[in-house]
């Protein structure tokens, strides 16, 4: 499948009709490689499924190459980016509140301005990934390779980071209040005008 019909299929469906149609075409590649998908809108949905109540719906945008795809000012609320190559992509300006990338690869990403508020980056690699100005508030940052990632002016208010490499990473001007670093390793990290009012 070319990438020029997955754009144009991706713009047509909501975000039940994304998952049904992964579900279809099983394990086929998906080579989004620089792609522009700028306004991507993809939120999440709560559906009633009678008999079970309630059920939440996530966009499945896992096990997809993204490299040096555009993907900014997109509403991708609670997304599944699991396993996903975002290496060098550009997700600034966008809605990634609860979003997932468990073991992605954010080598070089750009999340400067962006709602992660509550986002699972658990497993991933974002080695020298932008997060400026970000809303990271909750979220989780557990055996990740954070090494030159920039985090200047980001809110990580209550987010944790637990056995994460965090070598060079630039964090001035950051909201560091009840932010937990247990086991990571902060060797010469820039953490200069933080405000770390109860980090630990």
């Amino acid at each position: 499948m070319n990438q020029r019909t997955i754009i144009y299929i991706l713009r047509k469906l909501n975000t039940i009709q994304l998952n049904e149609w992964r579900e279809r075409i099983g394990s086929i590649n998906l080579d989004l490689r620089n792609a522009k998908l700028s306004g991507l809108d993809f939120p999440s949905v709560t559906v009633h499924v009678p008999g079970h109540g309630d059920q939440l719906i996530r966009a499945n945008l896992s096990n997809i190459d993204f490299t040096g795809a555009d993907l900014s000012r997109s509403q991708l609320g609670e997304v599944n980016f699991n396993n996903s190559n975002l290496c060098g992509a550009n997700l600034s300006n966008t809605q990634l509140f609860k979003a997932s990338f468990l073991s992605a690869n954010l080598h070089g990403a750009k999340f400067e301005r962006s709602d992660l508020y509550s986002a699972d980056f658990s497993g991933a690699t974002a080695i020298s990934s932008r997060f400026i100005q970000a809303e990271l508030a909750e979220a989780e940052f557990v055996d990740c390779i954070l090494q030159d990632a920039w985090f200047i002016r980001a809110d990580l208010m209550d987010a944790k980071f637990i056995k994460t490499d965090l070598n060079k990473a630039l964090l001035a001007g950051a909201w560091l209040s009840r932010t937990q670093f247990c086991q990571s390793d902060l060797c010469e990290a820039g953490l200069g005008y933080v405000q770390a009012g109860g980090a630990v």
